[in-house]
């Protein structure tokens, strides 16, 4: 039975995190960075102004400096900016101005990736604006949006506060900037702890134990088994002196075929197999090779997929249930245009019988 592309593993279930969460590059996602956020007088780049930026510096996943400014903004402050952040036009007295506090947060960051909070669609833009605006430069460095990774980790788009939530960080001064970044960054971390489990990219795992049964050999997987995870068995494999290879290359020796299923994987791993020799080998007779059994039958998959969906909300109607409904949308456009020309030509043809009387 091949597995259905959202259902997710034993271990995920217990994390609380998404399948989409086994395919997060770990070793993309920066751990030298800046995280960083703005307050601002209202919603448009164009017209608003920052009022505050605070960030924190983060080297090899440790906080090492915190940066923050108010800024005297030349932007006329809004009421409703002023409800969600309290600040006021007093508290910016003697700050310094825009183009001022822009250079200084830009000579803070460096060329280090920036992190945030829907920082793509707030922040950046801000930042960008006032950049090219009042310095004419432009902002180079990377950004990483947290919103982004939480779709991806826990299977939908949140709010920090929720991202706080389910993250269990305590955001002492929310929507302030120095409060906002120092929340942020502790999310950002909770989440790459998180990807550091169950990432099925060989690049995120550690090096082969130098002895063991599997020495020598170059094993790729595919298929997801619920018990243990793809993750839990490649480590196993790692832990017994395999190396892993992401893809079905000339150099891998074993195909573990986790699904039984008749993947691309396996149809190219059987046409190497004359060339290079390479075993496509059940999980059922791999397990004893690692030291592992199955926890959970294959069988009771779809009981459990339905199960864990009352446990966290993935979203996954939106990518597997809309193609569904788009083709019988399509098939029921189609039932009408067919009942439609028969009309019209019903009534041609009653036309045509009237004029010839």
């Amino acid at each position: 039975m091949a597995r259905a592309y959202y259902e997710r593993t034993k271990q995920e279930e217990e994390l609380g995190v998404s399948s989409d969460a086994r395919h997060v590059k770990l070793f993309r996602l920066p751990n030298t960075y800046v995280v960083m956020d703005l307050e601002t007088t209202g919603l448009d780049p164009t017209t608003d102004g920052i009022l505050e930026i605070g960030a924190v510096k983060v080297v090899d996943g440790v906080v090492c400096d915190e940066f923050h400014t108010m800024v005297n903004t030349e932007a006329r402050m809004r009421a409703a900016a002023r409800k969600v952040n309290g600040i006021t036009r007093e508290m910016l007295k003697g700050a310094p101005r825009t183009a001022e506090a822009v250079t200084t947060f830009l000579e803070y960051a460096e060329e280090l990736p920036l992190v945030g909070h829907n920082v793509k669609r707030f922040d950046k833009p801000f930042l960008e604006n006032a950049a090219m605006t009042h310095l004419g430069c432009v902002v180079e460095n990377e950004w990483v949006d947290t919103i982004e990774l939480a779709k991806s980790v826990f299977g939908y788009r949140m709010s920090l506060k929720k991202m706080c939530e389910l993250l269990n960080v305590t955001n002492e001064e929310a929507h302030r900037a120095l409060s906002d970044v120092r929340a942020t960054n502790e999310c950002y971390q909770g989440m790459r702890a998180l990807v550091a489990q169950v990432s099925t990219d060989s690049r995120d795992l550690p090096d082969p134990s130098p002895n063991g049964n599997l020495a020598g050999e170059v094993v790729c997987f595919t298929g997801n088994p619920y018990d243990p995870s793809r993750r839990q068995i490649m480590e196993a494999t790692l832990a017994h002196g395999g190396t892993i290879s992401n893809g079905m290359t000339l150099k891998v020796t074993i195909l573990v075929n986790l699904d039984d299923a008749e993947t691309v994987k396996v149809k190219r791993a059987k046409e190497y197999s004359e060339r290079t020799g390479v075993r496509i080998v059940p999980v059922e007779k791999y397990y004893p090779l690692i030291g592992m059994e199955a926890a959970a039958r294959k069988t009771d998959r779809t009981e459990r997929r339905h199960a864990s969906e009352d446990v966290l909300p993935m979203h996954i109607d939106e990518k597997h249930e809309a193609p569904a409904k788009d083709a019988e949308r399509k098939g029921n456009n189609v039932s009408v245009a067919v009942v439609i020309w028969i009309v019209v030509l019903v009534l041609v043809l009653v036309f045509l019988t009237m004029m010839t009387r």
